[in-house]
């Protein structure tokens, strides 16, 4: 999630006022992890990284109309 205060006035450095306006942004990370317990060796190999935004988080749970 990234959230950020908007709509803020005065001066910078001694801005008042604003909103709080959150964003959400997930980042969807799969991956395959292999612990070789003897040879105290851990390896990590990336399958996919997704980034869903709110359009596409609704998109993937069939929440948008068609």
């Amino acid at each position: 999630m990234y959230a950020e205060a908007v709509a803020r006035w005065g001066i910078p450095g001694v801005e008042v006022g604003g909103a709080a306006a959150v964003i959400p942004f997930y980042l969807l990370s799969k991956g395959i992890l292999k612990i070789d317990i003897p040879n105290q060796k851990i390896n990590v190999r990336k399958m996919s990284c997704d980034g869903y935004n709110f359009k596409k988080q609704a998109e993937k749970c069939d929440l948008l109309p068609i």
